[in-house]
């Protein structure tokens, strides 16, 4: 399926150059999985790379950067390491594959300032049929956190908020500058001025 989804995308991605199979094979043994045929395909046409497709945007990160990016964004951490994020929507989600459940993946999103199992969305089985819903229209990026499973009351917000502004915390401290603009950018409406003057800074550092 994913060689014809490649078909039906190519004149839309920005193409990087394929990448190697060493590379890819390297990730797999350190992280202690196999990757689905699918995005081994996709990797093999574009290593990584960008587009607006359908009616989403994503963005992935070459095979080479795959495991610094998960590290850098603290996906093992708070998602376990079964969850392997291979990009983001552009902004403040992040796709991945998940492998919580099987050694066959579902293709799922997430929130990057609220990196929580109950927080993430399967999109569908796999890579190919995410992107093709994506396509057909049937998923948007910006629409699955009104999603009847990811509704959370004002106490659960509250709750979340300070979970973010702790990971914010560690990536100013860090100067992890991209980091700390991607968890606090999406709620800025609920930012102190202090917080809200770093936020500017950091996006005048990134």
């Amino acid at each position: 399926m994913m060689k014809k989804i490649i078909e039906m995308i190519s004149d839309e991605w920005f193409r990087e150059p394929p990448a190697n199979a060493n590379n890819i094979t390297e990730v797999e043994k350190i992280l202690g999985i196999r990757f689905p045929i699918d995005y081994v395909e996709f990797l093999e046409w574009s290593n990584g790379g960008q587009a607006k497709l359908g009616s989403a945007y994503f963005s992935f990160w070459p095979i080479q950067e795959l495991i610094e990016s998960n590290s850098a964004y603290s996906v093992p951490k708070y998602m376990t390491n079964k969850f392997i994020g291979i990009g983001t929507d552009g902004g403040d989600n992040l796709y991945a594959l998940d492998f919580t459940k099987s050694d066959i993946p579902n293709f799922s999103i997430v929130p990057l300032g609220d990196l929580d199992p109950e927080s993430k969305f399967t999109i569908s089985p796999n890579l190919s049929e995410g992107i093709q819903k994506a396509l057909n229209g049937e998923f948007d990026d910006s629409d699955y956190g009104t999603h009847p499973e990811v509704i959370l009351s004002d106490e659960i917000i509250a709750i979340k908020m300070i979970n973010i502004r702790c990971k914010a915390d560690e990536a100013w401290q860090k100067k992890e500058y991209r980091k700390y603009i991607d968890l606090l950018d999406g709620v800025k409406d609920r930012l102190t001025e202090v917080e809200l003057k770093k936020l500017n800074f950091a996006k005048s550092r990134k």
